[in-house]
């Protein structure tokens, strides 16, 4: 997600990447995987809608970052099951992320 030209295309997204502080996003990630894959409660982030609102991602952004997650599944060996279970869960956010202008 970081190097995507596309993404970075984005002057906001591309802000947040060249902060490059990579350890804390990948914390978040992992405990909000965790609780949205029926784990305990132990996300640290903001809510979805206040994390990204200033970052106007837009709908084909959004489907971007969807496929750089699906890729990385794919290469790390994530069994189908549960790559449903995320994908699924990463689409149900996409109203509370997509704020850019081509949101349909």
């Amino acid at each position: 997600i970081y190097k995507n030209a596309t993404l970075n295309k984005n002057p906001a997204l591309k802000a947040v990447h060249d902060l490059n502080e990579r350890s804390a996003f990948k914390l978040i990630l992992a405990t909000w995987v965790i609780e949205n894959t029926g784990g305990p409660k132990v996300y640290i982030g903001r809510p979805m809608d206040q994390a990204h609102a200033h970052l106007s991602i837009t709908t084909n952004e959004f489907n971007v970052i969807l496929h750089e997650c699906k890729e990385t599944f794919y290469k790390l060996g994530v069994p189908d099951k549960e790559m449903g279970e995320l994908m699924a869960g990463l689409e149900a956010q996409r109203e509370k992320v997509v704020t850019g202008d081509s949101k349909k």
